[in-house]
């Protein structure tokens, strides 16, 4: 979690100072800016401005490609990028600017003594600048209750990561978001959350500025590992794992700090994120990083463990009987074989990036 920094005329507590990213002396290989993201096949935002959130019919799952930099210009290779219930706005401002500038209005937190959240103070190079991702905050469907319909955005395998920045917006003040990692084919853990509806007193406040944006810097220190494979990923805040965040607010019964908490329910609605810009930089130049595309198909993997199939990435799966019939299809990084008669079969997965995987399986 980010480290805090404080506003000492006001006695504020802000999660990041809001400004503009820092310098990076190694290659920049990605650099995703929403606004220039107008392939017109992307599910489109079609709320009416960035002042309203998308329409929950607005989501949908696929991927894109993004270009591999070389000397800051695109190389000619390039990596995919997956995105989960998403919804794509290229020409939509963030809702601050929206209810400012074009609507009249006062941006939310406005009235808050620490805030000042009139995009006066800790102006964010996001402010006025068009284009964000919205990914979808909805709950979980009364048709599929187990199903979590959070959105989020993901990058896969790539290597020597030196640091990334990135932005993102909400709605409204208060709002937060999720920043996961995962090395290798290792476990996803969180590298970065800002946390959502911590607004317990006025001078104690978290996100203040999300409806306007915050800019992130995250330092990997990858660079002179090659080898090294990272995957990245943003998503919905859902919650506080482990024993909640300590806050400045003092319990009078025992005069010790609060402790404020959340339980993390990815099934429940939580708060708007939109994601505005990704840039990676590593100490593999895009033009030679012929390893993200290599390394890719070798790090989509199908496993089994008694009747259940787990993959290291989503994929379209298909199981096959012998006489080549599709005897069951489903969407995901897993499948369960419970149920099929015994036999032999072939499973064919089909990664988001095109990558394909089989395996034969006998019951």
């Amino acid at each position: 979690m980010a480290a805090f920094s404080i506003n000492a005329a006001g006695q504020c507590d802000y999660q990041t100072p809001n400004g503009t990213w820092g310098n990076s002396d190694w290659y920049k290989i990605i650099d995703i800016d929403a606004e220039q993201l107008t392939d017109p096949s992307l599910p489109k935002f079609t709320g009416e401005d960035g002042k309203s959130n998308a329409a929950d019919t607005d989501f949908s799952n696929g991927t894109f490609e993004t270009p591999l930099l070389l000397n800051g210009e695109p190389s000619g290779k390039t990596t995919t990028v997956t995105y989960h219930m998403c919804a794509f706005a290229p020409t939509m401002y963030n809702s601050a600017y929206t209810k400012k500038v074009e609507w009249g209005e006062d941006p939310s937190g406005k009235n808050n003594p620490c805030s000042l959240n009139d995009n006066t103070v800790y102006q964010n190079i996001l402010w006025d600048k068009p284009g964000f991702i919205e990914l979808s905050r909805m709950p979980a469907s009364a048709e599929a209750p187990e199903v979590s319909r959070h959105g989020y955005i993901e990058i896969n395998n790539i290597p020597a990561v030196e640091r990334v920045q990135w932005a993102y917006s909400s709605t409204a003040w208060g709002r937060g978001v999720k920043m996961d990692v995962k090395v290798g084919d290792g476990e996803w853990q969180e590298l970065h959350y800002e946390v959502s509806d911590l607004k317990t007193v006025d001078w104690y406040n978290y996100t203040t500025f999300s409806e306007q944006g915050y800019t992130f810097e995250e330092l990997i220190g990858l660079e002179g590992e090659p080898d090294q494979l990272i995957s990245l990923r943003w998503r919905i805040w859902d919650g506080t794992d482990g024993e909640g965040i300590t806050t400045s607010e003092i319990d009078p019964a025992t005069g010790e700090p609060k402790i404020w908490y959340k339980p993390v329910d990815p099934l429940a609605q939580w708060q708007t994120v939109r994601i505005h810009q990704i840039k990676i930089f590593s100490g593999v130049d895009g033009g030679s990083a012929n390893s993200i595309d290599s390394e890719k198909a070798e790090m989509f993997y199908i496993t089994r463990s008694g009747d259940e199939l787990s993959l290291t990435a989503n994929a379209n799966i298909e199981i096959y009987s012998v006489g080549g019939n599709v005897v069951k299809q489903e969407y995901g990084n897993g499948i369960s074989l419970a149920g099929l008669p015994k036999g032999v079969y072939v499973v064919k997965a089909t990664a988001d990036n095109g990558v394909v995987k089989n395996m034969k399986v006998a019951l």
